[in-house]
């Protein structure tokens, strides 16, 4: 679970941020369209807006690590947007209580106490800001809706109650739940310590209850102050079910694109790196096996055979002599080859002059049953060499074990290979880096060894590393993500011939980012049209629906009337008559479209222009 959000923290900060941009339109259009303002609801969008923008700008501290001035921007566009918040609190509580809860005398010790916090650098700042303006703010601007709540006639003060319990929640988490610090009570309460605990990111909660408080606000800003006739209630359903129900299923949607999107590049990064990949296993196994085949081709020598078979009877001096000092068993990939006796004993040594080489392969033994053909790596410490060996045991004409054949070659030319690509490895089945791109990564630990571990696949002690010290944090396979030194990879692992060992690479996931950010912001895109249609509509429809009240008001007022009440137009033609003025005039059938003359004339010889 915990991996899964990780890889979905750039669309969690897209969704955080977006909510607080909709509680900015939503206020201020409570300020636009609501007659009684109880709260500065202007205030509260503004801080809707920065911290939108606030959390926006971590997606591009994610996709962009290599900025670092994004981090200073960020937090102080966190500063502002808390003091909006704490000025709507603290304003609004002083507006319905009638008097200040706290004058603005209270940011002196507000702001001393963040500029202490920020001796401690940016985090620290960060941190001082959510404990003194995040957290008060939060709960002053819950306490102000809940004041709010029971002024606010039928339905409307039930959703300003739900928001503001939704914004005392919000002041909980984004006050007390904050970024890692060395000094309480960020190191023991922090938003890695909560993410590891629960398996959910704080951001995801944020943006949840955020959402939630700008439903209940959208609300509340659709009733009207009388909450009058059937047309009310139509608009208010239509602006409210259809819109959110929309927006969801973009949010959705946008979320299934994104990742649709980044698997896509995902796909393409591993293919790209199965290809390198790929050519540096078939090189390897090439080399690999042209030393296998030199130490195979050494144990069938007839003249090695018969003089391990000497060294048996005591004359290996006499039979080895010659074979020592033939430099024909030398070859082109620079391979040197180590004669052994039954005992495991090195007889002879043929090839480039190695005599400091002490590592003689386990399987050469007494018992005949682990005299086996063997392929594994070896590290040279004194030649700071990394080889390749192929064990091959020698036998007589009946099939006994005679003694062995050690085929060492030199891995120079593959560490060339591998330094054509950062970041790739060479490791063993626990872990341990053998060849690497960067030389200083050689005989460290690509992921921790548990205690307990066997270690390393050569001999203990040919590195000298501390070998629970690792580059990254955990166990990796083929196509998952891994972060080192503050900056996350794309693994590709592929194994090799030799039993436990694989070639790793990691990649950059810069495509990766690109690919997720045009998703989003093309979700962006489709989410603000649809907003802006829906605004749209419901002005219109809100227009009609006035005029519409304003038409019944109008008819129950004429047909009300007990006197006589007709409407005409510029022409004379009447428009409109009530009951009262068809009885007064005793007729009953229709008069509209009559011109005026004809209705009264009999009456006075007035015209209507003249009337």
């Amino acid at each position: 679970m915990i991996d899964f959000f990780t890889e979905q923290m750039d669309y969690i900060y897209f969704f955080y941020g977006l909510a607080f941009i909709m509680l900015a339109a939503v206020c201020f259009i409570i300020t636009k369209t609501k007659t009684r303002q109880h709260l500065p609801w202007s205030l509260l969008g503004f801080f809707g807006l920065l911290h939108g923008f606030h959390e926006w700008v971590h997606i591009i501290s994610i996709d962009f690590e290599d900025i670092g001035i994004i981090k200073q921007v960020n937090t102080m566009l966190m500063l502002l947007s808390f003091l909006f918040l704490f000025e709507f609190g603290r304003s609004g509580t002083a507006l319905l209580r009638g008097r200040n809860f706290a004058g603005r005398w209270i940011y002196i010790p507000l702001c001393s106490v963040i500029a202490v916090g920020g001796l401690a650098g940016w985090n620290g700042l960060n941190i001082a800001a959510r404990y003194a303006l995040g957290l008060p703010g939060g709960a002053m601007t819950s306490y102000a809706l809940f004041l709010v709540s029971g002024n606010t006639e039928k339905s409307g003060g039930k959703w300003l109650l739900f928001a503001s319990l939704c914004v005392g929640l919000y002041a909980l988490t984004t006050g007390l739940v904050g970024p890692y610090a060395d000094f309480l009570p960020a190191s023991a309460l922090n938003s890695n310590i909560f993410f590891l605990t629960t398996g959910v990111p704080i951001e995801l909660v944020r943006g949840i209850l955020s959402s939630l408080i700008v439903f209940s606000l959208w609300t509340y800003s659709l009733l009207p102050a009388d909450e009058a006739g059937t047309a009310w209630r139509t608009l208010r359903e239509r602006t409210i079910v259809t819109p959110v129900i929309l927006l969801l299923v973009i949010i959705a949607a946008g979320w299934i694109f994104t990742n649709i999107a980044g698997n896509h590049a995902k796909n393409e990064e591993l293919r790209a790196a199965d290809i390198y990949i790929g050519a540096l296993t078939n090189h390897l196994a090439t080399k690999m096996k042209a030393i296998e085949s030199k130490a195979v081709d050494m144990a069938d020598d007839l003249e090695i055979q018969t003089a391990l078979i000497d060294t048996a009877d005591g004359n290996s001096g006499r039979a080895l002599f010659p074979f020592r000092d033939n430099p024909g068993k030398s070859d082109d990939y620079n391979v040197s080859f180590y004669i052994l006796d039954r005992q495991g004993e090195r007889v002879v040594l043929a090839g480039r002059e190695d005599r400091d080489f002490r590592f003689f392969p386990a399987a050469i033994k007494n018992d005949d049953r682990v005299l086996r053909y063997t392929g594994y790596f070896s590290f040279d410490k004194a030649r700071n060499d990394w080889n390749y060996c192929a064990d091959v045991p020698v036998r007589d004409r009946e099939g006994r074990i005679v003694g062995g054949v050690v085929a060492r070659g030199d891995l120079e030319e593959m560490e060339n290979s591998f330094r054509k690509r950062p970041y790739s490895f060479l490791i063993d089945s626990s872990g341990t880096i053998f060849i690497s791109s960067d030389e200083k990564y050689c005989l460290n630990n690509l992921w921790p060894l548990k205690k307990g571990s066997p270690g390393q696949s050569y001999p203990a002690g040919q590195s000298g590393q501390d070998i629970f010290h690792s580059l990254i944090t955990q166990k990796v396979s083929h196509g998952q993500f891994a972060d080192m030194g503050g900056e996350r990879f794309l693994v590709s692992r592929r194994p090799i011939e030799v039993p436990g060992w694989s070639i790793v690479l990691l990649s950059s996931i810069d495509n990766i980012k690109a690919y997720r950010l045009f998703s989003i912001f093309t979700t962006f895109i489709f989410f603000f049209l649809t907003t802006a249609f829906f605004t749209l509509l419901h002005l219109s429809r809100e227009s009609s629906a006035r005029i519409s009240i304003s038409e019944r008001r109008y008819r129950g007022l004429v047909e009300g009337s007990p006197n006589c009440v007709v409407l005409f137009d510029r022409t004379g033609k009447c428009l409109t008559i009530n009951k009262t003025g068809l009885d007064l005039m005793g007729r009953e059938e229709r008069i509209v479209g009559e011109s005026f003359d004809r209705l009264w004339s009999f009456h006075t010889d007035l015209t209507a222009d003249e009337i």
